[in-house]
């Protein structure tokens, strides 16, 4: 577990027992069966405060794990919208090789040799990309 909960917990307890002697130096001891029940109001008391503690602990755990799963999804998001845009680039070039490769027997060796540079350098552009 974190180290904020039981720094808590020593906390609630610290309390607790400084509330005993200023307890007993202000007011007498039990008068009847009573009042004996009564005392152990503190100990109620000390679990609550450390169910308090519990509880606020978990909420705050849970604020850093959301900021951190909201970090993840930003990145992840990222990462995503560059994957999408490889794939288009891929697509792109692949639309243009299978151009090229149905025009080759069409085309001169002068236009060839013009489509061959072109292939290259948008190879090369894609490669930077990636």
């Amino acid at each position: 577990m974190r180290k904020e909960f039981p720094i808590a917990v020593i906390l609630v307890v610290a309390v607790w027992a400084i509330s005993i002697p200023i307890l007993r130096a202000n007011f007498d001891g039990p008068k009847n069966v009573n009042e004996f029940g009564d005392m152990f109001g503190a100990v109620n008391a000390l679990f609550s405060g450390v169910a308090l503690a519990a509880l606020i602990t978990t909420l705050w755990l849970q604020h850093q794990e959301s900021v951190k799963q909201a970090e993840s999804q930003k990145g992840q998001a990222i990462l995503l919208k560059e994957t999408a845009r490889i794939h288009a680039l891929s697509a792109l070039l692949a639309s243009y090789t299978q151009r090229i490769s149905l025009a080759q027997g069409t085309l001169s060796g002068q236009e060839f040799s013009r489509v061959d540079d072109i292939c290259q350098e948008l190879e090369r552009h894609v490669a930077e990309t990636l």
